[in-house]
């Protein structure tokens, strides 16, 4: 009995002990497993500047070696004449301005499949309707003022022609003139390369050929070794050539001559923008 008095100020102690140390456990925060020891802690704005930076330097890198151009061209001659021939009438009502308009068309679709132009050669274009208005002056006693008065109405009708026989072109217009008489209109005829792939791929090579021998020649003047190409755009001219026939074609009526066209020459023109590493 007195040895349990004895031992119980030694019990209390040890108590006080254990609670301490528990609390003290307690108080000790967490350690992360994703935050090495010695790591500082990253925060928004810091991962935001070195983004940017990291976006700057690889479009810096983009800006980094020896850019150059290469030109390259090819002439050739036409092989497709396009003529947009139409009709324009005019009268007091639809009916007589659409039936003039209609048998003039009628008689230049013959005159062109005179000529063997096929159908899938002839496209409408442009067909419309339209009223004609002139203005006439009132006079009063209080104002001067104009007045829109209706004369009539206005029929167009414009198709695409593609002439393939080049020395064709001349009679063409010819007759077609004479079929649809004081109606007929020609707005504008050119010329053009049917099929203009195998001209532009050589156009290409000569272009990059040419990059090349730029690229080549600036590096040496510059002291630098020339890499590989990493970067390369091309752009191509259309193979067209315009306004030829319309001076023919006004020389050729002011004289009361058949109509000459000529198609001269066409030029096909690649340009290539290329970009070389160097080191």
């Amino acid at each position: 009995m007195r040895m349990r008095y004895l031992l119980l100020p030694f019990l209390v102690l040890a108590s006080l002990v254990l609670v301490a140390t528990a609390c003290t456990e307690d108080e000790t925060p967490p350690s992360s497993s994703n935050t090495p020891t010695g790591a500082a802690v990253e925060n928004p704005a810091q991962r935001e500047l070195a983004s940017a930076a990291a976006t700057s330097t690889s479009s810096d890198a983009n800006q980094t070696g020896l850019w150059v151009s290469g030109t390259g061209s090819v002439t050739a001659k036409p092989d497709l004449a396009l003529l947009t021939p139409g009709i324009e009438s005019r009268a007091k009502t639809v009916e007589e301005a659409r039936a003039n308009a209609a048998n003039a068309m009628a008689a230049v679709v013959s005159a062109l499949k005179g000529h063997n132009i096929q159908d899938r050669d002839i496209q409408t274009q442009v067909f419309s309707i339209t009223p004609e208005y002139t203005y006439r002056e009132i006079l009063d006693e209080f104002e001067r003022r104009s007045e829109q008065v209706l004369v009539g109405y206005i029929v167009t009708n414009q198709m695409a022609v593609k002439i393939r026989d080049l020395d064709d072109v001349g009679p063409i217009v010819d007759d077609v003139t004479q079929a649809g008489g004081d109606l007929t209109r020609i707005s504008d005829i050119s010329f053009t390369i049917e099929d203009p792939k195998p001209l532009e791929e050589q156009a290409r090579a000569k272009a990059v050929r040419d990059a090349v021998a730029k690229a080549e020649q600036m590096a040496r003047e510059a002291g630098v070794t020339l890499g590989r190409a990493y970067y390369l755009t091309d752009s191509t001219t259309a193979p067209m050539v315009r306004d030829f026939g319309a001076k023919a074609f006004a020389e050729g009526v002011a004289a009361a001559l058949p109509t000459s066209i000529s198609g001269g020459e066409l030029e096909i023109v690649v340009t290539i923008h290329a970009a070389f590493s160097i080191r």
